[in-house]
């Protein structure tokens, strides 16, 4: 067995390639013979656009075009992302076909710093360069792509997918991409010979949900954290009574105490296990916050109750208890933060979406919860390998 090697692989954009004429030519000459490698059922409504229209657009935004080439510069595969207008990423949010009519006037190449949504168009590797290597070498490009943007102050807010190719579904798939709906029109042949459709996938990094594309990138996840996953806690204090007036919801959850038991006024672990279990349940959802020293009735309580010298005790505690029956690992994705609230002191746990699954020890015990609703829902058995499939 040959072992693939990484350093057969380079990457180049388009417009690293546009330098020269006739290597621009032959890369899309080398683009259209790799896309016809995997051709479409021949269905009515499987019309992608012309070639020519492609290369208006990839020539449109040639920076967001990354190709991979082997070291004799036969192309390997290839990505192309761009921004594209609030209309076209709700039509094919939609299942809609968008790639017939998609052209140069529906781009929003990075013009003024801020906020872009992207359609992921495509990501495609020759069959026989199919390896880990070439798909690590073309998944770090885009990885480069989105911190160099962010450094210079463009931001991908989120993405969706029209997965067409093998590669471009596990990309999907193992990136931590939400299945949103199946294409109306589009459809491939799987590998068991059945025609089905093609699907629609999207990431939403400006709420923090989980995905691998943030997650491994260290850069990347403090860049995209700052802007984006303690966005809650950058608007604090000033909405928390608007936050808070609203009631539980799938965000929300209000705890009277951190380890108090207002009944028998004795310290209690199953109140410690209560805040913990709401915690992991934002973790493994889509993240949210518990604000505890607040009643079921969204008055506020204060952490008096809690028996704590000052707030840094409180929060060290609240910590030490993550780090003990949760995991270390896991405590990037939650924030203490302490704000005033009806004239009186509160915790805000703020809690982003983990890109792996959280467990909370009870005794002996490793338990799953969910966030259903305006409810902290255990899942086990059948209930937890489902989710888990779906969601990580």
């Amino acid at each position: 067995m040959t072992r693939s090697n990484s350093s057969r692989y380079k990457v180049r954009t388009l417009a690293d390639l546009m330098q020269d004429k006739g290597k621009l030519l032959n890369t899309f000459d080398q683009i259209d013979s790799l896309v016809a490698a995997f051709p479409l059922v021949d269905h009515p409504g499987n019309d992608l656009g012309d070639d020519e229209k492609w290369q208006r657009v990839m020539l449109h935004s040639p920076s967001n075009v990354f190709c991979l080439f082997t070291n004799d510069d036969k192309l390997a595969g290839y990505w192309s992302c761009f921004p594209v207008s609030d209309e076209l990423y709700q039509q094919g949010i939609s299942g809609n076909n968008i790639n017939k009519t998609i052209d140069v006037d529906d781009i929003n190449n990075f013009a003024v710093p801020g906020d872009y949504d992207f359609y992921f168009v495509d990501f495609f590797i020759y069959r026989y360069h199919t390896n880990p290597s070439s798909s690590r070498v073309l998944f770090r490009s885009f990885s480069d792509f989105l911190v160099s943007s962010a450094k210079n102050g463009y931001f991908v807010r989120k993405i969706f997918a029209h997965t067409s190719s093998p590669e471009s579904i596990n990309l999907c798939r193992n990136a931590g991409f939400r299945l949103i709906t199946d294409h109306k029109c589009h459809v491939r042949r799987e590998r068991d010979g059945e025609i089905r459709p093609t699907k629609i996938y999207e990431v939403d990094f400006s709420t923090g949900e989980s995905n691998k594309i943030i997650s491994n990138n260290r850069e990347l996840s403090e860049i995209y954290g700052k802007r984006y996953h303690k966005g809650i806690e950058n608007r604090l204090p000033g909405d928390v009574a608007n936050i808070i007036s609203g009631g539980e919801s799938e965000k929300l959850e209000f705890k009277s105490t951190l380890r108090l038991n207002l009944q028998t006024r004795q310290f209690d672990q199953k109140m410690e296990l209560s805040v913990l279990k709401s915690i992991v349940s934002f973790l493994n959802h889509s993240g949210g916050i518990v604000a505890v020293g607040i009643n079921d009735s969204g008055n506020a309580l204060g952490l008096g109750n809690d028996g704590f010298s000052n707030n840094d005790k409180l929060a060290l505690h609240l910590i030490n208890l993550v780090d003990a029956r949760i995991g270390r690992e896991f405590r990037p994705y939650i924030s203490p933060h302490f704000t005033d609230y009806q004239g009186k002191q509160i915790l805000l746990v703020i809690c982003n979406a983990a890109p792996d699954p959280a467990f909370v020890k009870d005794s002996q015990f490793s338990r799953f919860f969910v966030r259903g609703g305006n409810a902290t829902v255990e899942l086990s058995g059948t209930e937890l390998t489902s989710y888990l499939k779906r969601r990580f």
